[in-house]
């Protein structure tokens, strides 16, 4: 009598390799096969390639690896398939294709070849900024039902993104940064903005702290 293999997992429905796709595998499998690689700090991790992005596995650290690794927005993709949640796969796949078009760009252009965190921050802090203006359109078109759909995407997005500063803390912090820096007319708003988008990148409306600076500074 023949045997079942499963490959990898069942890499269809769940991450190739992954200890849940081993695990669910062996629901309809008799074995199941998978690749092993060792760390350069000597950890056994499962993954198909010996390398990533061209650097070799047993070159990196575990750490190493895992940042590399580090796709939360894939595994919810996986997850909201599963669910047949298709609002959330739509909006999860923009944000993929999103990013994979950013580490083109920056491959043709010779640059880092991995998005970084603050490059992911701008894409997603962009993505709520066209779906807020697009809400709002719908919303004075009467629009209900895209109007809606808009800010169910914003939702979604906004859960990859830093804990959001209120308006009042916006404010506070703004008003240090006049205070701290002397600034009493409005050629120090682009320091101020400067700080925001070092120190709060992601966590807070740039167009409303724009805003917040012009009213504190023309007081």
């Amino acid at each position: 009598m023949g045997k079942i293999f499963g490959h990898r997992g069942l890499p269809r429905i769940y991450r190739e390799n992954s200890i849940t796709g081993l695990n669910e595998a062996f629901e309809y499998c008799d074995y199941v096969e998978t690749d092993v690689r060792i760390t350069a700090d000597n950890n056994l991790i499962l993954f198909h390639d010996p390398d990533i992005n061209g650097q070799f596995i047993n070159e990196l650290s575990t750490e190493e690896i895992l940042h590399k690794l580090n796709d939360v927005e894939k595994d919810e993709l996986i997850l909201s398939m599963k669910e047949k949640n298709q609002l959330r796969v739509s909006t999860l796949r923009m944000i993929n294709a999103s990013i994979k078009d950013l580490e083109i760009s920056q491959r043709i252009n010779k640059q880092t070849e991995d998005a970084s965190d603050n490059d992911i921050i701008g894409i997603l802090v962009r993505m709520v900024k066209q779906r807020k203006e697009s809400a709002e359109t719908y919303k004075q078109g009467n629009r209900d039902d895209l109007y809606k759909k808009e800010i169910e995407e914003i939702k979604i997005i906004e859960e990859f993104l830093p804990k959001q500063l209120s308006e009042d803390e916006i404010i506070k912090i703004i008003e240090d940064l006049i205070s701290q820096n002397n600034i009493s007319d409005i050629s120090g708003m682009g320091l101020i903005m400067s700080e925001l988008k070092k120190k709060y990148s992601g966590q807070l409306d740039l167009g409303l702290a724009s805003q917040i600076i012009k009213d504190r500074i023309n007081f």
